[in-house]
């Protein structure tokens, strides 16, 4: 009896080791395609940070408002409160809702155009702020990479920078330049 057990194991064991063999197997490759567009980062520079009547010897700074202007505490020493002009704005125009991210190159002095003398200029958390353009209530610090969403209109979103400017007492009457340099790139919608 056990010999007849192993024998139809052995059998079976066979039978279903051909059975498995003799089914055919297909495969199919299927191609699987997605174009992905995306919309090219725009930036505009609509005005430069531009302050006047600054006195030497004090320290201004200039915190960007989120309406195109700074607000400007009073500043002991100075002989008068400056002059805003318009506060540096950037629009930024991408995909709608995408994330971006925004860093700043940025300088530490302010050379004159023509006579001798420094400005130093500095930045902190209240330096920067980016919004809907107009409507601007998220301030950061441009010294450290920041990440920020894009409108959903696609209308754009603005950043302003300011700083903190602190005029040397030797300066001369002149106008101090130095840049900026902005990088924005997509990092994920």
């Amino acid at each position: 009896m056990k010999s007849y057990i192993v024998v139809a194991l052995v059998a079976m064991f066979c039978l279903g080791m051909n059975l498995a063999l003799a089914q055919p197997t297909s495969q199919a490759d299927i191609l699987l395609q997605v174009t992905v567009g995306e919309t090219p980062l725009a930036l505009t520079v609509n005005t430069p940070m531009d302050v006047a009547g600054l006195t030497a010897g004090v320290t201004f700074n200039f915190v960007p408002d989120g309406a195109g202007s700074y607000l400007v505490p009073a500043n002991p020493g100075a002989v008068a409160p400056p002059t805003i002009n318009s506060a540096a704005d950037v629009t930024i125009a991408g995909d709608p809702n995408a994330t971006v991210l925004v860093s700043f190159a940025l300088p530490s002095v302010l050379y004159p155009a023509v006579g001798p003398g420094l400005v130093h200029i500095s930045f902190n958390a209240t330096s920067a702020i980016w919004g809907l353009t107009g409507a601007m209530t998220n301030y950061f610090d441009p010294r450290v990479p920041t990440t920020i969403v894009l409108d959903p209109t696609g209308t754009g979103t603005s950043v302003d920078l300011g700083g903190i400017v602190q005029i040397q007492p030797n300066s001369v009457a002149d106008t101090y330049t130095g840049d900026a340099i902005m990088t924005v790139s997509y990092v994920g919608n």
